[in-house]
């Protein structure tokens, strides 16, 4: 647990200010796109670092999973963005709010492909398999394959509250108080603290949800390993 909190203990300071400005109200979308882009850097070094490592990435499968990443981030905000601000059956204020809500579907959707993409190594080339008395059972394309999968489904689970609670408390404030008529440049701190607090909630419940070891169990196994127990383990990655 200790690595665990070392890793996200640096990935949260680093996605405070991101995420504050991603989520904020009434960007420009080539600016907006930007800070996609940035997002996505940063995932992908993280994920890459935090990958399972018992089978070797190649730098060409590094740099296509990043290009690909960064690409579906961009181009699902685009595409969100210009459906929203083009479709005559939505009014302006809902318009406006549905805005402040594009980062969720683009980074959530971004971030599984940026998974993926940057761990296809794994989903190839498999990963090593151990006993409960840490002994190697073999290499499980199906163990990598679950890792993957379920390390995808964290980071829709991390960017939830993350992308929910800013615009979601941000609108509550505007119709119970009059906090940001009367001081408009409250909405910048409250929009970072909004952030913060999604990303303390929803990095330590993605973590539960999804515990880095991982099981799997002898009769889901290939042919080829050679499991002592009823369970195999194996390090999901982060």
């Amino acid at each position: 647990s200790s690595g665990i909190n070392a890793e996200y203990g640096g990935f949260s300071p680093f996605n405070i200010p991101l995420c504050a400005l991603m989520v904020m109200p009434g960007t420009n979308p080539v600016v907006a796109s930007m800070y996609q882009v940035l997002n996505q850097t940063m995932n992908a070094g993280f994920n890459y670092s935090n990958r399972n490592a018992s089978k070797e990435t190649t730098t060409l499968q590094m740099v296509g999973g990043y290009v690909g990443a960064v690409s579906v981030a961009v181009s699902v905000a685009a595409v969100l963005r210009r459906t929203i601000t083009t479709s005559p059956r939505i009014s302006a204020p809902l318009k406006r709010t549905l805005a402040t809500f594009l980062p969720f579907p683009a980074v959530a959707s971004a971030s599984m492909c940026n998974i993926i993409f940057m761990r296809n190594g794994e989903f190839f080339n498999g990963v090593e398999v151990y006993n409960e008395d840490g002994s190697c059972a073999g290499v499980s394309h199906l163990a990598a394959r679950k890792a993957i999968f379920t390390t995808a489904l964290t980071r829709i689970v991390m960017a939830t509250p993350i992308f929910f609670f800013p615009p979601a408390g941000i609108a509550v404030l505007e119709r119970a108080t009059t906090l940001f008529k009367r001081f408009p440049r409250a909405r910048i701190p409250t929009t970072v603290a909004l952030s913060t607090l999604g990303l303390y909630v929803g990095i330590p419940l993605a973590v539960a949800c999804f515990p880095q070891t991982s099981k799997l169990a002898r009769d889901k196994l290939e042919p080829s390993c050679t499991p002592t127990g009823e369970f195999v383990y194996y390090n999901k990655g982060l």
